[in-house]
């Protein structure tokens, strides 16, 4: 049988990213306003399941990525499950970066009135900060640069992607251009 998504309750705004921009305290500090929601799972990553079910199992996070997305339509509306708030979101970074299987996603299941918020960084500071984050990287920091290819090739998650996460004009453009209230 398959999960009705009609009379659930919905985000009603998403953070999207970037990575290592600040998305984290964002959303800690927006909910801690009596009037907005945001999920206890700060990434889902339900918006692109595809991608994560895809991740390679050489990717050193593999499991953690898998294990801690929510990756099925029921568990995804649950998270919103009887919320009231005028406001209701979640925060998954790499909705920017796989922006547009995340944007057809967003249209599929929230609707295009769906209010987008785009964090960004300088992406030198920010890659150096994900690299630093990434505690199974034992590469320094060229070596990893360097190695961004061999891992999208092999189908490392993006947040390997030290340098490839911070080209965000294509990604930012496509929320602008397919939503009405994209806040940057």
């Amino acid at each position: 049988m398959r999960f009705n998504i009609s009379n659930v309750t919905k985000p009603n705004f998403l953070i999207v990213g970037a990575a290592k921009s600040g998305t984290t305290s964002l959303a800690n500090y927006l909910n801690n306003h009596p009037d907005i929601f945001i999920s206890k799972i700060k990434e889902p990553r339900f918006l692109i399941a595809d991608t994560i079910k895809n991740t390679s199992k050489k990717d050193p996070s593999y499991t953690h990525i898998v294990k801690s997305s929510v990756l099925q339509t029921e568990n995804y509306f649950n998270l919103f499950k009887n919320k009231k708030e005028k406001a209701i979101g979640e925060a998954s970074v790499h909705y920017l970066y796989h922006y547009q299987e995340a944007i057809n996603n967003i249209k599929k299941y929230l609707g295009t009135n769906t209010k987008i918020i785009i964090v960004l960084r300088n992406p030198v500071s920010r890659a150096i900060s994900n690299w630093k984050y990434q505690d199974k990287d034992f590469l320094d920091f060229e070596l990893a640069i360097n190695s961004e290819n061999k891992r999208i090739k092999e189908g490392f998650n993006s947040f390997w992607y030290y340098s490839k996460l911070g080209y965000y004009h294509d990604q930012v453009k496509s929320y602008i251009e397919n939503f009405k209230n994209t806040k940057v």
